[in-house]
């Protein structure tokens, strides 16, 4: 009987869980969707893998194995291609497979002729190497030097920015650039040359601070516009 019991336990403790676990997601879909509806954007909770195209290279992308993009909002703002979205990677972690949530705000324009660049702060670098799977892109990353800004040491000790167009990258960081980074919080910024995502490295954001994001990475666009 008591066997019984424990088993009975284990059983309801798990459908609890379970029931918590599709609550709390139906709950923060809905928020995400009023969210989008507040920002003038389209919204879907089933993402489309395609929206990585073209960023694979990208450091974020070389983290874990990817698990999903989902809760997509899209819209066109201005001369940009806005996508925010959610994305996930998994990661060994000992015995157990740790899953690592992202939000991610995506610009695609005609208008960025920006160099490849990477820009990490430099308290999340380690974690970041341990989580690339990929020991030649590992060995990649630490092996490029970082670029640092000469008028800006207090940015280049809490920043790593890394790009093989050293000159481009320099110019493309000037006053203003450095003026936006002092502003916020500690973000990640990574550049294709025509595309640019704007995330804070390993955190879903609630759906209150998904605007503030958006704001943050149009600032930055716009600047970076008119730096380029």
């Amino acid at each position: 009987m008591p066997i019984l019991l424990v088993f009975l336990s284990i059983i309801v403790v798990a459908v609890v869980m379970n029931w918590i676990q599709e609550l709390t997601k139906k709950r923060r879909i809905q928020a995400l969707k009023a969210q989008a509806e507040e920002l003038g954007f389209t919204f879907s909770n089933e993402g489309n893998p395609n929206i990585l195209s073209g960023l694979e290279k990208l450091l974020l992308f070389a983290q874990g194995k990817p698990t999903v993009v989902k809760n997509v909002m899209r819209a066109q703002i201005e001369d940009f291609d806005v996508t925010l979205f959610e994305y996930g990677f998994a990661t060994p972690w000992g015995r157990y497979i740790r899953t690592w949530p992202q939000t991610i705000a995506l610009f695609r324009s005609d208008r960025l002729v920006l160099p490849e660049f990477t820009l990490c702060p430099t308290d999340i670098l380690d974690v970041v190497l341990l989580n690339i799977l990929s020991r030649e892109r590992r060995e990649a990353v630490l092996g490029t030097a970082g670029i640092r800004i000469a008028a800006h040491l207090d940015f280049s000790e809490r920043y790593r920015l890394m790009g093989s167009d050293r000159t481009a990258i320099e110019a493309l960081f000037g006053g203003a650039v450095m003026a936006h980074y002092a502003r916020v919080a500690p973000v990640c910024t990574e550049s294709t040359g025509q595309e640019l995502i704007y995330y804070r490295m390993h955190k879903q954001l609630p759906a209150k601070a998904i605007k503030a994001l958006l704001n943050e990475g149009l600032a930055l666009i716009r600047l970076l516009v008119e730096s380029q």
